[in-house]
């Protein structure tokens, strides 16, 4: 799956449960900083990102290192290997 097909299946997830618009969902957007998330939206999100693949995903992996640093672009790494080894 390519990464534009990646993230926009993660724009109406992320957006809704995080409060923000989807055009805020970009790669670059770190999830702390820019999108106001904390540990709680993380475990949410987390759920949501396997409901949405179809199959399950490590969180420690997919906000890799920390939500302060870790970027949208960082996370879909993380999913399209995934998807690849599927």
């Amino acid at each position: 799956m390519e990464r534009k097909e990646i993230l926009e299946k993660l724009k109406p997830v992320f957006a809704w449960q995080l409060g923000v618009s989807e055009d805020d969902i970009k790669e670059d957007a770190k999830y702390a900083e820019d999108l106001g998330a904390d540990e709680m939206d993380i475990m949410i999100l987390t759920s949501d990102v396997e409901e949405t693949f179809g199959m399950p995903f490590n969180e420690n992996r997919l906000f890799y290192p920390s939500i302060n640093v870790c970027t949208i672009g960082d996370s879909i790494n993380y999913i399209q290997s995934r998807l690849e080894r599927k």
